[in-house]
């Protein structure tokens, strides 16, 4: 598979892998995280990854915008999936996949292994996928593939949109990250570190033009940026005195003035991730897509941060037939 072939059915994901983080820029932003209303209070300001922007960033042609990632009613047949994935017979699927914890996954050094010599560039090109989500997008245990990403490629033929479900587990390891005051950061790094980046970017208008263009990759154009260097030891105080003209309000690579900002009868979202669903209310953050700013009902949005088990099924199809109604 060449280049644009790839860009054309996976997005720009294969560039998240020479992002390098600024570390201390992560973890001193991590501690301005609100968990009761989700989103960043830096200063008086609130900011929000958003599943419009982040859509933005990874650029996936191919995806319908309000069709996203819904968690399966049952498990399907695990080393089946596996088997058509890599080419290989179901019995020796069977013996890879191991369980740790609660999750039932198995070794990234064994797909890596068949990567190498795979001889269907489709397949071959899946596999690189993967990897990209389970190194990067969701990195759920180290050095191990969670088969709950089977469901994500499996509902990749149907064009869902990634975003909400990439946003739903950050929000999570986000909340976690708070309360335990520190921990392991479980979400995507590469892409939280790129959004709060392009709202201090401020783009020369010879460029404006050309973002409209279906070749525009903000990835490509980030990693082509030269950023100036920050004392790691000031981010928190930068953070702290943060002011309303230090930041670019709407990105100029964000194309839609429509967002989605309410669930059926709730004045917020509810996403569902792999593991987990959060709910997060974009209305706080209405000014990064030219709007005004103000505090929305949020009733019971501090209560909607909940992971899956067996006893909670009535509740996720409750919510899957909710966005059906989202506006």
């Amino acid at each position: 598979m060449d280049r644009q072939a790839f860009i054309d059915r996976y997005g720009d994901i294969a560039y998240l892998l020479y992002i390098q983080v600024n570390e201390p820029m992560l973890r001193a932003l991590i501690k301005f995280w609100n968990p009761g209303y989700c989103c960043f209070t830096l200063n008086s300001i609130g900011l929000m990854p958003t599943v419009e922007e982040y859509s933005e960033l990874l650029r996936v042609l191919n995806i319908i915008e309000d069709r996203v990632y819904t968690k399966p009613k049952k498990n399907t047949n695990m080393p089946a999936q596996l088997a058509a994935l890599t080419g290989r017979s179901e019995e020796w699927a069977f013996r890879l996949i191991s369980k740790k914890g609660e999750n039932h996954c198995f070794l990234w050094c064994d797909i890596a292994n068949i990567t190498r010599t795979y001889p269907d560039p489709l397949k071959k090109a899946h596999l690189l996928v993967m990897a990209i989500y389970v190194l990067v997008i969701f990195p759920r245990i180290l050095g191990y593939i969670d088969v709950a990403l089977f469901d994500v490629f499996d509902q990749f033929r149907y064009g869902i949109n990634p975003a909400s479900a990439i946003l739903a587990e950050m929000f999570i390891s986000l909340n976690a990250c708070r309360e335990l005051e520190g921990g392991r950061f479980r979400g995507c790094a590469q892409l939280l570190y790129v959004w709060v980046r392009s709202h201090f970017w401020k783009m020369p208008k010879s460029v404006l033009p050309g973002i409209r263009s279906m070749n525009f990759s903000l990835l490509q154009e980030f990693l082509a940026k030269e950023w100036e260097e920050v004392d790691p030891t000031k981010w928190v105080e930068a953070f702290r005195n943060l002011q309303e003209q230090d930041l670019v309000w709407r990105t100029p690579w964000l194309l839609t003035i429509e967002y989605l900002y309410r669930c059926y009868d709730h004045h917020w979202l509810m996403l569902l991730g792999l593991w987990g669903a959060i709910g997060c209310a974009p209305l706080l953050v209405s000014r990064q897509f030219g709007s005004r700013q103000f505090m929305p009902f949020t009733a019971g949005l501090r209560d909607s941060w909940f992971a899956f088990d067996e006893k909670f099924k009535e509740r996720v199809l409750a919510i899957n037939k909710n966005w059906k109604h989202c506006y």
